[in-house]
Protein backbone atom coordinates (compact mmCIF):
# COMPACT_ATOMS: atom_id res chain seq x y z
CA UNK A 1 0.00 0.00 0.00
CA UNK A 2 1.31 3.66 -1.19
CA UNK A 3 1.76 5.93 1.87
CA UNK A 4 1.23 9.83 1.03
CA UNK A 5 3.96 10.74 2.76
CA UNK A 6 5.88 8.35 0.52
CA UNK A 7 4.03 10.26 -2.41
CA UNK A 8 5.09 13.63 -1.69
CA UNK A 9 8.56 12.44 -0.90
CA UNK A 10 9.25 12.29 -5.09
CA UNK A 11 9.36 14.84 -7.36
CA UNK A 12 8.14 13.46 -10.06
CA UNK A 13 5.13 12.54 -8.49
CA UNK A 14 3.99 15.90 -7.22
CA UNK A 15 4.98 17.41 -10.74
CA UNK A 16 2.12 15.14 -12.50
CA UNK A 17 0.08 16.16 -9.87
CA UNK A 18 0.99 19.69 -10.13
CA UNK A 19 0.51 19.38 -14.41
CA UNK A 20 -3.02 17.89 -13.44
CA UNK A 21 -4.06 20.37 -11.50
CA UNK A 22 -3.39 23.29 -13.96
CA UNK A 23 -4.75 21.15 -16.71
CA UNK A 24 -7.98 20.43 -15.61
CA UNK A 25 -8.93 23.81 -13.58
CA UNK A 26 -6.80 26.68 -15.60
CA UNK A 27 -8.70 29.36 -17.50
CA UNK A 28 -7.48 31.08 -20.77
CA UNK A 29 -6.59 35.12 -20.29
CA UNK A 30 -4.34 36.99 -22.85
CA UNK A 31 -0.84 36.07 -20.81
CA UNK A 32 -1.58 32.04 -21.53
CA UNK A 33 -3.86 29.46 -19.38
CA UNK A 34 -4.15 30.74 -15.16
CA UNK A 35 -5.70 29.50 -12.33
CA UNK A 36 -8.82 31.19 -11.09
CA UNK A 37 -10.00 30.46 -7.23
CA UNK A 38 -13.49 29.66 -7.24
CA UNK A 39 -14.08 29.95 -10.98
CA UNK A 40 -12.98 26.21 -11.28
CA UNK A 41 -15.97 24.84 -8.85
CA UNK A 42 -18.36 25.80 -11.42
CA UNK A 43 -19.84 22.60 -12.49
CA UNK A 44 -19.93 22.18 -16.51
CA UNK A 45 -23.41 22.34 -18.82
CA UNK A 46 -24.26 23.18 -22.27
CA UNK A 47 -25.42 25.20 -23.62
CA UNK A 48 -23.19 28.46 -22.42
CA UNK A 49 -24.90 30.14 -19.11
CA UNK A 50 -21.71 32.05 -18.51
CA UNK A 51 -19.13 34.23 -20.33
CA UNK A 52 -16.27 34.84 -18.22
CA UNK A 53 -13.71 37.26 -19.74
CA UNK A 54 -10.05 38.80 -17.80
CA UNK A 55 -9.66 42.10 -17.17
CA UNK A 56 -6.46 44.08 -17.01
CA UNK A 57 -8.35 46.51 -14.59
CA UNK A 58 -11.99 45.32 -13.63
CA UNK A 59 -14.55 48.31 -13.95
CA UNK A 60 -15.65 49.91 -11.50
CA UNK A 61 -18.25 48.33 -9.01
CA UNK A 62 -21.20 50.50 -7.73
CA UNK A 63 -21.28 50.50 -4.05
CA UNK A 64 -22.95 47.40 -2.37
CA UNK A 65 -26.15 47.79 -1.34
CA UNK A 66 -25.44 45.63 1.93
CA UNK A 67 -23.57 48.49 3.48
CA UNK A 68 -23.53 51.28 1.04
CA UNK A 69 -19.90 51.70 0.65
CA UNK A 70 -17.12 50.56 -2.04
CA UNK A 71 -15.23 49.21 1.46
CA UNK A 72 -14.35 45.58 2.08
CA UNK A 73 -16.98 44.57 4.66
CA UNK A 74 -14.63 42.48 6.50
CA UNK A 75 -11.58 44.76 6.81
CA UNK A 76 -13.02 48.11 5.67
CA UNK A 77 -10.39 48.76 3.34
CA UNK A 78 -11.20 50.17 -0.34
CA UNK A 79 -12.52 47.29 -2.30
CA UNK A 80 -9.91 46.10 -4.94
CA UNK A 81 -10.25 48.11 -8.50
CA UNK A 82 -7.38 45.29 -9.95
CA UNK A 83 -7.11 43.15 -12.65
CA UNK A 84 -9.17 39.62 -12.70
CA UNK A 85 -11.61 37.41 -14.50
CA UNK A 86 -15.41 39.32 -14.62
CA UNK A 87 -18.04 36.24 -14.57
CA UNK A 88 -21.23 37.13 -16.26
CA UNK A 89 -24.88 35.19 -16.24
CA UNK A 90 -26.25 35.04 -19.61
CA UNK A 91 -29.62 34.69 -18.52
CA UNK A 92 -31.52 35.56 -15.57
CA UNK A 93 -30.59 33.53 -12.62
CA UNK A 94 -33.46 33.09 -10.20
CA UNK A 95 -32.21 32.54 -6.27
CA UNK A 96 -31.22 29.30 -5.28
CA UNK A 97 -30.60 28.17 -9.08
CA UNK A 98 -27.13 26.36 -9.50
CA UNK A 99 -25.36 28.13 -12.24
CA UNK A 100 -22.92 26.55 -14.87
CA UNK A 101 -19.93 27.08 -16.63
CA UNK A 102 -19.35 25.19 -19.75
CA UNK A 103 -16.20 23.48 -20.58
CA UNK A 104 -17.04 23.88 -24.37
CA UNK A 105 -18.25 21.34 -27.15
CA UNK A 106 -15.51 18.54 -26.28
CA UNK A 107 -15.83 14.42 -26.96
CA UNK A 108 -16.49 12.23 -23.98
CA UNK A 109 -12.32 11.88 -24.14
CA UNK A 110 -11.18 15.29 -23.79
CA UNK A 111 -13.54 16.03 -20.82
CA UNK A 112 -12.43 12.34 -19.26
CA UNK A 113 -8.65 13.03 -19.90
CA UNK A 114 -8.60 17.17 -19.21
CA UNK A 115 -11.76 16.88 -16.44
CA UNK A 116 -12.22 13.45 -14.80
CA UNK A 117 -15.70 13.57 -16.17
CA UNK A 118 -17.86 12.76 -18.47
CA UNK A 119 -21.82 13.84 -19.54
CA UNK A 120 -24.36 11.43 -20.56
CA UNK A 121 -26.51 12.06 -23.47
CA UNK A 122 -24.52 14.89 -24.81
CA UNK A 123 -24.06 15.28 -28.41
CA UNK A 124 -20.42 15.43 -28.47
CA UNK A 125 -20.48 11.62 -26.68
CA UNK A 126 -18.09 10.64 -29.02
CA UNK A 127 -14.48 9.01 -28.10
Amino acid sequence: MLRAEKLLDDADTLLFWALACVTSRAFEAADGNVMVPLLDLFDHARPRETAYEYHAQLPQLSPSAANGSNRNTLTGKPRSTGGGFLLTALKRVEPGVEVHDTYGAKGCAHLLLHYGFVVRFSPFFFI
